[in-house]
């Protein structure tokens, strides 16, 4: 869940995806290899267009990829749509809700890394990053 946020300062103006519950600095979601079930690393960056970097995975402060562009069903939202139930009616969400592919983000990380870090930098020149455990 979230919003746009327009931001103007004098002439120029900028906008970002604001999560309920989160700072601006929460602009995707990364998936470990634990959840994704293919040994790869997976995001979800909910605002990306063109303009945008393509997301990046670092080691130990070293570059180690680049990650492609997908189509896929969002792990998160899947799960949130299998575990809801309306208390009204007993039955799944509407047909409307059903989870839908989406852009994502892969990329294989080198074996035998433990974290890793993801960054992406936005139209506006603002590199977001992401922190993951892998082990």
């Amino acid at each position: 869940m979230g919003y746009m946020v327009m931001e103007v300062h004098g002439d120029r103006f900028e906008w970002y995806y604001k999560s309920v519950g989160h700072d601006r600095g929460y602009q995707m979601h990364v998936y470990p290899p634990a959840k994704t079930g293919d040994g790869s690393i997976k995001a979800t960056i909910w605002n990306w267009s063109e303009g945008w970097s393509t997301p990046e995975l670092y080691v130990n402060g070293e570059k180690a990829g680049t990650f492609e562009e997908i189509k896929e069903k969002d792990p998160a939202y899947l799960d949130l749509y299998n575990g809801f139930i309306s208390s009204i009616t007993g039955k799944r969400a509407r047909s409307y809700a059903e989870p839908r592919e989406t852009r994502m983000w892969r990329v294989t990380p080198p074996s035998g890394t433990s974290a890793a870090e993801v960054r992406v930098t936005d139209m506006f020149g603002h590199v977001y990053t992401e922190t993951i455990q892998l082990q």
